[in-house]
């Protein structure tokens, strides 16, 4: 059994990498129980160093349809009930045109392609330190403190 060392540098990952291809090129059955627990080792130790270093984005919801289409044999005019037109249709694959609710909610109930998977969270994230934000400008205090004025009264509680 070789030493097993922590995978710091890209060398290390390309090292673990080529060793897991060498034990994976055995025969399972006839592996050795040393080796078989060398694999399992420098498995974990990759799956954490890549984790960290090699990270996979989510993907967009456009590709998760497309794999969808891809996997069930999907053609685009079986997407015209749940987003529309044929026109529609393109837009939306072609990236013009964004999902509406009720497009993603009809890709769920429809064609199973969960609902959470299609909400794109990346292009609406709250810019927590943008530079370019005078937060001072926001009455957020002044809008707690009129408790924002559009909401509806409370019912009163009968005694």
């Amino acid at each position: 059994m070789s030493t097993i060392k922590p995978i710091k540098t890209k060398e290390d990952h390309k090292r673990v990498k080529n060793r897991i291809a060498q034990l994976m090129e055995m025969d399972e059955a006839k592996l050795p129980q040393h080796l078989s627990d060398e694999l399992s080792v420098l498995a974990i130790l990759m799956e954490s160093y890549e984790a960290i270093h090699c990270p996979i984005p989510d993907p967009d919801p456009i590709s998760i349809i497309e794999f969808h289409m891809d996997q069930r044999g999907i053609t685009r005019s079986d997407l015209v009930p749940c987003i529309g037109s044929k026109n529609k249709v393109s837009q939306v694959l072609a990236g013009i045109r964004p999902l509406s609710l009720k497009m993603i909610r009809a890709l769920d109930e429809k064609l199973k392609i969960p609902s959470d998977m299609l909400v794109d969270t990346t292009k609406h994230k709250f810019p927590d330190n943008d530079p370019n934000i005078d937060w001072d400008k926001f009455p957020v205090s002044d809008l707690a403190k009129k408790q924002l004025s559009t909401r509806p009264p409370r019912p009163q509680r009968s005694q």
